[in-house]
């Protein structure tokens, strides 16, 4: 698993590299155009939707437990088996992490482009009194990249195995608000996370018939 690991991060840098250079090959990378018309920009500070958003961070800091903060812990790498290892087997987890590992790769990368597209600071940053009980992150907040990799991955799972896809799809949520719970993600971040993912699956899932017929 950790050659794999190594492969998802190189495939994740590559895509945005490629979007630097032009060279995009088969890969699904989003102009900044099409980033934004998907999510939008997130809420200007001191504006009532920043209000609510710091709001519900404060409440979940207020009430959340040990157990949350383990949970959220415990998923600090958005990979298939942190996410989703509880629904699938071993041999799947294994055998599944190669065969979306370019899709894995194209949801990070995506995610990093908006990242810095936006430029949002994160939570803890920008308003002192929030102190997340989970690994502090480096890396711009909006969009939240375990959100969109998180619900790419569940709706290919969900593709794979309808009968599932429920499943796959609460999961998918709970790992994204696990990012507010643990205090490194507003809420508007895991939801502009969760329409990337949404979009980049429906493209994943489009190429891939296509790809089939060809």
């Amino acid at each position: 698993m950790k050659y794999a690991l190594s492969l998802i991060l190189g495939v994740v840098f590559t895509v945005a590299a490629n979007a630097q250079t032009g060279n995009e090959k088969d890969l699904i990378i989003l102009s900044p155009f099409e980033i934004d018309k998907v999510i939008g920009s997130f809420p200007a500070p001191g504006s009532v939707e920043e209000s609510e958003d710091l709001e519900v961070l404060r409440q979940y800091q207020e009430n959340r437990t040990r157990r949350d903060c383990q949970a959220a812990s415990q998923q600090e790498s958005a990979t298939l088996g942190s996410l989703f290892g509880h629904l699938l087997t071993k041999s799947q987890v294994e055998e599944l992490s190669i065969e979306f590992l370019k899709q894995y790769g194209e949801a990070g990368g995506n995610a990093y482009l908006a990242k810095k597209l936006y430029g949002r600071p994160r939570p803890y940053l920008s308003h002192r009194d929030l102190k997340p009980c989970i690994k502090k992150e480096t890396s711009e907040s909006y969009p939240s990249g375990h959100a969109t990799v998180a619900r790419v991955f569940a709706r290919l799972l969900a593709h794979r195995f309808p009968k599932r896809a429920e499943a796959f799809i609460n999961a998918a949520n709970q790992a994204a608000l696990n990012r507010v719970i643990g205090g490194v993600h507003y809420p508007s971040d895991i939801n502009a996370g969760i329409k990337l993912g949404d979009y980049l699956a429906s493209k994943m899932i489009r190429d891939n018939r296509r790809n089939r017929r060809d």
